[in-house]
């Protein structure tokens, strides 16, 4: 039907496969309302084996993986980030270091998004880039200074579905339809970059890589930090969880960040206590416990369930369910 696109490799599995999703899966992927409010975690792989450093052929560690995957989940907004540990570059697979992703989707638009993200000096790439910890809604990341080829500590913000950012108190504050939004920079201010909506053309890559053409690029800005080493902290609430606006702003600023030396203290929007050490000598923590790195599931959330190396995996949503047993 109609003029036909590109056809990337990856999706020639999926036409010519005769795997269908089961229901379970289909429901879960469809009934966002039905999924209510909830928290995922999950514990990927990443670091490399020893002595087998680089990307030709990757080899992963599996007795540690040192990343907890988190996501706090609602009908208006998914939050999300890859917490990990402060390590050097070279300890991890590139596939698992580059161009890690944190921050929120909204919902409507598919482009209403607001991304934390450290830029990539050659424009294309970084490694390692930024390591966090974060609770419900509530977000902190700092880049981390044992990154490869990262620049400047920056935050995306869509111009789809979300308003005119304004700044008050030392905060940043945007409004979505089913959300309240507040940014902060840690320590010094930040400027703005506004991005025009257009085409954004790729330029080739590294040897191999083959990545040359164009595709549509959202409208925007960046709000770019004038301390590329400062932390920046996102909030995030449904609107239907506060009064309005004002009484989100207060509770904002009621909970302003305190540093000492390298020592970050902060009391989110939902009352959770976070100390971060900017130094990246120690793993955060929250309310006194430091982030599990290791944590004994390696999916957990109400609807998919999996020990670590069980090798069982439970999805289920209402009436169905589905029993993934990969040892028989």
């Amino acid at each position: 039907m109609g003029e036909a696109g590109p056809l990337p490799s990856p999706l020639m599995s999926a036409a010519l496969s005769a795997y269908r999703l089961p229901l379970v899966v289909i429901d879960l992927a469809l009934d966002v309302s039905g999924r209510g409010v909830y928290e995922v975690h999950q514990r990927p792989l990443g670091l490399s084996v020893p002595g087998s450093e680089g990307n030709s052929p990757n080899r992963i560690r599996s007795d540690h993986g040192g990343i907890h995957r988190y996501s706090y989940c609602t009908p208006e907004f998914i939050i999300g980030t890859p917490m990990v540990e402060a390590r050097d570059h070279e300890e991890w697979s590139n596939i698992s270091s580059q161009n890690r992703w944190e921050g929120v989707i909204f919902t409507g638009d598919q482009n209403a998004r607001i991304v934390v993200q450290a830029e990539a000096d050659n424009g294309f790439a970084c490694y390692n880039a930024t390591w966090s910890v974060q609770r419900r809604g509530a977000l902190i990341s700092q880049k981390l200074r044992t990154s490869d080829g990262a620049g400047a500590m920056r935050v995306w913000i869509a111009e789809a579905s979300l308003s005119e950012p304004t700044v008050a108190a030392g905060w940043v504050f945007v409004e979505h339809e089913g959300a309240f939004v507040a940014l902060r920079s840690v320590r010094g201010g930040f400027s703005w970059e506004i991005q025009r909506e257009g085409d954004f053309t790729w330029e080739r890559g590294p040897v191999g890589s083959g990545l040359v053409g164009s595709e549509p690029r959202p409208g925007g800005r960046w709000m770019v930090l004038e301390d590329e080493w400062s932390p920046v902290i996102v909030q995030v609430v449904r609107k239907k969880d506060v009064e309005d606006l004002a009484a989100f702003r207060s509770r904002v600023v009621a909970g302003e960040p305190v540093l000492d030396g390298d020592t970050l203290s902060f009391t989110s929007v939902y009352g959770d206590d976070f100390l971060f050490d900017m130094g990246q000598s120690g793993a955060p923590m929250i309310a006194g416990v430091p982030v599990d790195y290791g944590p004994v599931r390696a999916f957990d959330s109400p609807f998919v369930v999996g020990d670590w190396n069980s090798g069982v995996v439970r999805i289920g949503k209402d009436e169905r369910e589905l029993l993934l047993d990969f040892n028989s």
